[in-house]
């Protein structure tokens, strides 16, 4: 449910393309054909396809326009975009009914910026309004619930703070994965451009040259220099063979080298990769900054926490559809059409 919540969300906001402002509350709806009845609140047919449509631009981008002939999670398409569209209703209501508890205001200017959003939304897809059956009133309600559910999970989240052993905890077992180390390297390859495997006797000159470029490095060469004459690697030669990079980043051989290594020396040995012969200077580590995993770690916690409570007030919801809500479908194109018009073109 977490995660559905944040995909509802997303949805609406990346689907229209803007980003609302909420509000205490919305103008009240005119009296039309009911969807659901959520805590009390009546869901209109307009705004429910508000819901709908968007829900179904939002699966149409993850998947083309040809989801609605198949299942997902082991039901059909077109009943699990409805399934989201009631749920981002659900906590648009939940969110408007937390955000007076919160005392929630929003300025004249934040409302008269949806409202110009919502009419330019209009202007330049004209025909989605009228096909869909909703109004720039129902956009710029969907927007502005979908802000207020935003600022409601910040607020929840503001009085929340993990525990000091569970964050110490996150830094101990991540720190590796957030310090980063600077080092040179010069390449002598021994596959091919398709990364196949050189004939032996070109692979014993391969090696042959790198343990010559690696002893001159020891003898005080500069490795950078060398590089931009020897390196095969495209990657760095025109950078003197340097690289900056965290743990995962690289090949095994090549991270442990550079890692390991004292900086301003070079890895005694030739490393020896997949790509070929490496002679490996490490020349910074920078360890992981603390106090930014710790702050960042705060605000995933805060965040999570935040949409559980959330999540808890879905679940929570009085919920009642009418026989409207079954009636309510998708508007797609079939699959076949979709085809003949890509073979038209």
């Amino acid at each position: 449910m977490k995660k559905r919540i944040m995909v509802c969300l997303l949805g609406l906001m990346m689907v229209f393309g803007l980003v609302g402002c909420g509000d205490e509350e919305v103008a009240p709806q005119e009296s039309q054909e009911i969807v659901a009845i959520i805590n009390g609140t009546e869901i209109s047919a307009p705004l429910f396809r508000t819901y709908l449509w968007s829900a179904q631009q939002f699966f149409e981008m993850l998947s083309g326009p040809t989801v609605w002939e198949i299942d997902i999670e082991g039901q059909s398409a077109k009943d699990l975009a409805k399934e989201r569209a009631l749920e981002s209703a659900i906590l648009g209501v939940v969110a408007e009914q937390k955000a007076k508890e919160f005392n929630i205001v929003v300025s004249d200017q934040e409302k008269e910026t949806i409202k110009a959003q919502a009419l330019d939304f209009e202007a330049k897809s004209p025909g989605v309004l009228q096909e869909h059956e909703f109004t720039v009133a129902d956009i710029e309600e969907l927007l502005l619930l979908a802000d207020l559910s935003t600022k409601v999970q910040a607020k929840m989240g503001e009085n929340y703070m993990p525990s000091e052993a569970d964050i110490q905890k996150f830094i101990d077992e991540n720190k590796k994965f957030y310090e980063t180390v600077t080092s040179r390297h010069i390449l002598i390859k021994t596959t091919d451009d398709n990364n196949q495997p050189l004939p032996e006797n070109i692979i014993a000159e391969k090696k042959a040259l790198a343990e010559e470029l690696l002893q001159r490095v020891k003898d005080g060469e500069e490795i950078g220099v060398l590089a931009a004459e020897y390196s095969e690697d495209p990657g760095s030669v025109m950078n003197n063979g340097e690289y900056t990079f965290g743990r995962g980043q690289m090949v095994p051989e090549f991270e442990q080298a550079s890692f390991e290594g004292t900086p301003g020396e070079v890895w005694p040995e030739l490393v020896e990769t997949d790509f070929g012969y490496h002679i490996i200077e490490t020349i910074k580590y920078t360890p992981a900054d603390e106090q930014q995993m710790r702050d960042l770690f705060i605000a995933d916690a805060k965040a999570a926490f935040s949409n559980s409570e959330i999540a808890t007030l879905i679940e929570n919801a009085q919920v009642e559809k009418t026989p409207l809500y079954n009636e309510i479908q998708i508007i797609y194109t079939p699959a076949e059409v979709v085809e003949e018009e890509i073979i038209v073109q």
